[in-house]
């Protein structure tokens, strides 16, 4: 994918299609394509057939730009499915199985906090590790991360080598054989 530039960001009906015509190579492993059966309308999933092998990703988050910058880095290795609110990383939650969630703290319809304590009272869902990657850094939102039971936490903006580092941390440590 090239360098995204601010002045050509899409606007959110057009994140979508940025995505799909900024995938290299137009196949269909880097296509990114709606996912309605899983979202309703408001989340996508790069086209990675189910059984790949590679880890799933769900990466939560309300902007456009971090979704793009998060999916830029992460399809490479990952199948990653994004959702801009947590009513859509709920439906995507209810019908794939997620290996790791990124989560963004600060959103309109209830907090990444919130959204990580109604999945660790999901029996099926609470294994799941989380890494918040958030703007807020300060010592009191890496605690409360901590109590609601991130694995991680990454500060943006982000270096591509951190998030990379971290998701891998992550993986490893819930899925070491």
């Amino acid at each position: 994918m090239p360098d995204l530039d601010l002045q050509d960001l899409p606007d959110d009906e057009n994140v979508w299609q940025y995505l799909e015509e900024n995938s290299e190579g137009k196949d269909e492993k880097n296509t990114a394509e709606k996912s309605a059966e899983e979202s309703g309308g408001d989340a996508i999933k790069p086209g990675w057939k189910e059984l790949t092998g590679r880890k799933v990703i769900l990466a939560l988050d309300d902007v456009n730009l971090h979704l793009i910058r998060i999916t830029e880095i992460l399809t490479p290795k990952f199948d990653v499915r994004i959702a801009k609110s947590p009513k859509a990383a709920m439906r995507i939650l209810a019908t794939t199985n997620i290996d790791l969630m990124l989560i963004d703290i600060e959103m309109p319809e209830m907090s990444g906090f919130e959204f990580l304590e109604l999945i660790k009272t999901i029996p099926s869902k609470a294994g799941i590790p989380a890494i918040f990657v958030t703007a807020h850094a300060t010592e009191e939102f890496v605690r409360k991360a901590a109590v609601v039971g991130a694995s991680n936490y990454v500060v943006k903006p982000y270096e591509q080598s951190n998030l990379e580092k971290k998701v891998h941390d992550a993986l490893e440590m819930t899925y070491e054989e």
